[in-house]
Order: structure tokens, then C-alpha cells, then sequence
């Protein structure tokens, strides 16, 4: 309460001290330029009275300035015009030393996106606030963690989810042999990309991604979300038929089966896309390769080596805004 009544005071009494202070430029010899910055700050102090609660919150940590300037204000509003050109310079330096912002809180670029004031998103920190670098801020509805803001690719604005840095595991190529299971954007994140009012998403990644089943079936299962409508799905090519290939369109998003030159194929069965037309949008959440699962991989007449997969790349994000 004693900050709240201080605050008032002061801009009771630069609402005093203002129209009076101002015809003194010409009549001291107070330097031009720091009046002018002097005006300045003053008229943005004046227009902070609609951030006044969160101003206070910041003042509570600047009591001794925030009393030396209560007494600069009185001195100003109570000095006769023509003396008012060093209580003028006084409250300057005072204003100039204090850590108040204007706008402090949503509107206040260098707190949004903290835990105190959470950013409605990624797109409308990058909206209100241009040349916000790429990073880690808390958005609404993530308030027990950070998102990945990505400011500096594709006009930026993006909310990252997925894995990066991943160059010394995500080296499987033409493996026929070691079974894995790979996580590529955990369920705390499909969680919020689900509740989120995303419309907009991009695959960022350098991930080559095949697999094979030439005379065998191959058990390996992927588990993805369709875009944008995010319902699941899963894609394998199972038992049955052969010389069937999945692999990743070039832009990551889709998925295309190829048959090289057999007839034989599961392309256009089950989950798996026509032949050579891409499936729809989609991001690839996780996924199990198992190219010698006990009693579903290839078996010995036709050799391991007929089930393979390729998974090889350093990140796979999924970007949305």
C-alpha cells in the first residue's frame, strides 16, 4: 500500500511539476538534449499509470530512489518557475537511474516470455516484439516449462518441437540387424501441441529416413500425427507382400512408397500411400525399427539383410505457430 501511495504521488506530482517545467528550456542553462530526453521520460512515466500494479511490483526493489524521487517531484512542483531548472535536472538523474519500464508485463519486450509474464506464443512474441532472437521462453499454457522459440528461420514466430543434436546416435544406415526405438517428440509436448491453437506447421529436419522389405515383411512400425488435423496413426508395412520402400519426401512432411520394379508390393494397403504419390502431411512422433523381430522379421531362407532401414541425420523438428 505505502508503494501504491508513493507511485500516485509521484505522478500526481509530475502531473503538477510538467506543465511548468516545460517553458524553462530557454530560461537556464540546462543542457538541451538531456532536457529533451528529460521531457521524454517524463511523458512516458505519465503514461505508465495503466501498468501501475506491475510498476509497483518493480519499485518495491528500488525504495531509496523511489523516495529521493517523491522529494525531487515535491521540490519541482513546489519551486517557483524560474528555479526550476536544478530540481529539474535532479529528477532526471533520478528517473534516468531507476529501473522502471514502460509496459512492463505482457507489453514489456524484455520480460515477455518469462515465468512471470508468460507470452501468449512464440508468434505473438515475434509480433510484438521484432528481433527477438531464437530461444527459450515460457508461453502460456507451459508454465511449468520453457518452449523453443524459433525467431530466425521462415519468418520466424515458430514454437520447435522435436530433437536436435543428435548426429553421434541417429547414425543407423542400411541397418538389417540392431533393433531400436526412437522417440522424436515426447508426450509432455504432443500434449500442448494438441490443447495449442496451432494452424500452421512445418517438418525441419535433415534426417534421411528409408526402409525396406524386399522378399520378407518388415515389422518396423512408425507412429505419427497428421497435419494439422494431429489425429495418430500408424504406418508399418507388416506382413504379406515385398519389395516395398517407405522414405521421406524430400520436404520431411510426407511419406512415399516406392516398389522399384515388382509387381508385388503393399503400397496403397492398410496405412501405406500409393505408389510413388506422397501420403498427407505429417510429423513422425516415434518410431521402432526391428528388422529381426523374434517371429516377424525376415527369415533365414531369404537372409536378414532383406529388411533394412536408414535413419541418419543430426535433428527432426516439428514447427508450428
Amino acid at each position: 500500500m505505502v508503494y501504491f501511495l508513493q507511485v500516485w504521488l509521484v505522478l500526481a506530482l509530475l502531473a503538477v511539476a510538467w506543465p511548468a517545467s516545460l517553458p524553462i528550456a530557454h530560461e537556464c542553462n540546462c543542457d538541451a538534449i538531456e532536457y529533451k530526453e528529460m521531457v521524454t521520460r517524463l511523458s512516458l512515466l505519465e503514461a505508465s499509470v495503466s501498468s501501475l500494479k506491475t510498476i509497483i511490483v518493480r519499485l518495491k526493489q528500488e525504495t531509496n530512489k523511489m523516495k529521493k524521487l517523491t522529494l525531487a517531484s515535491l521540490n519541482v512542483a513546489l519551486t517557483p518557475e524560474e528555479d526550476q531548472c536544478k530540481q529539474s535536472q535532479e529528477l532526471y538523474h533520478l528517473i534516468e537511474g531507476l529501473s522502471i519500464h514502460i509496459g512492463v508485463g505482457h507489453g514489456s519486450c524484455e520480460l515477455m516470455g518469462t515465468i512471470q509474464y508468460p507470452a501468449v506464443s512464440c508468434k505473438n512474441l515475434m509480433e510484438t516484439c521484432q528481433q527477438q532472437p531464437s530461444g527459450l521462453y515460457f508461453v502460456q499454457g507451459s508454465t511449468s516449462s520453457q518452449v523453443y522459440c524459433l525467431m530466425d528461420e521462415f519468418g520466424g514466430g515458430w514454437t520447435r518441437f522435436g530433437k536436435g543434436g543428435m548426429e553421434s546416435t541417429w547414425n543407423y544406415r542400411d541397418e538389417d540387424e540392431t533393433e531400436v526405438n526412437l522417440d522424436l517428440i515426447s508426450p509432455q509436448d504432443i500434449k500442448m501441441i494438441k490443447v495449442s491453437d496451432f494452424n500452421t506447421f512445418k517438418i525441419f529436419t535433415d534426417v534421411e529416413f528409408y526402409l525396406q522389405a524386399e522378399d520378407s515383411s518388415n515389422p518396423s512400425t512408425l507412429i505419427a500425427l497428421t497435419l494439422p488435423s494431429l489425429e495418430p496413426k500408424s504406418i508399418s508395412i507388416g506382413q504379406g507382400r515385398d519389395h516395398t520402400h517407405l522414405e521421406l519426401t524430400e520436404e520431411g512432411n510426407r511419406l512415399a512408397c516406392r516398389s522399384g520394379t515388382a509387381i508385388l508390393t503393399q503400397c496403397g494397403e492398410g496405412n501405406l500411400p500409393p505408389i510413388d504419390m506422397p501420403s498427407k502431411p505429417l510429423v513422425l512422433i516415434s518410431v521402432f525399427f526391428g528388422p529381426r523381430a523374434v517371429g516377424q522379421g525376415a527369415d533365414g531362407t531369404h537372409g536378414w539383410a532383406r529388411n533394412r532401414y536408414t535413419w541418419s541425420g543430426s535433428y527432426y523438428y516439428l514447427l508450428a505457430k
